[in-house]
């Protein structure tokens, strides 16, 4: 991607485990004790419920074989390992 909030997480070593596992951490502080996640291309949901409320997020996700994966931001071409790296980045924000 190669949009300002791509540019912004350029150098994050934060992966999408970890950001899940934060966002567990931080339902379970707040007295959340009943959570699902769903992936579908394009698409993630967490579900989760506090007392008698549900909450539903969904967030877009980038396709990973999207082409702009397969240069950096300066135009330099990144091997398969980078473009999965620049990839993780996008979703883990």
């Amino acid at each position: 991607m190669t949009t300002k909030t791509a540019a912004y997480a350029a150098t994050t070593k934060t992966s999408a485990q970890s950001t899940q596992a934060e966002i567990e951490r931080l339902l379970r502080k707040h007295g959340v004790e009943h959570f699902r996640y769903m992936t579908q291309p394009g698409l993630a949901v967490m579900v989760f419920s506090t007392g008698p409320a549900n909450y539903r997020i969904s967030v877009p996700v980038p396709d990973r074989r999207d082409r702009s994966y397969d240069v950096s931001l300066s135009g330099r071409r990144r091997d398969a390992q980078a473009q999965k790296s620049a990839w993780e980045q996008d979703i883990a924000l």
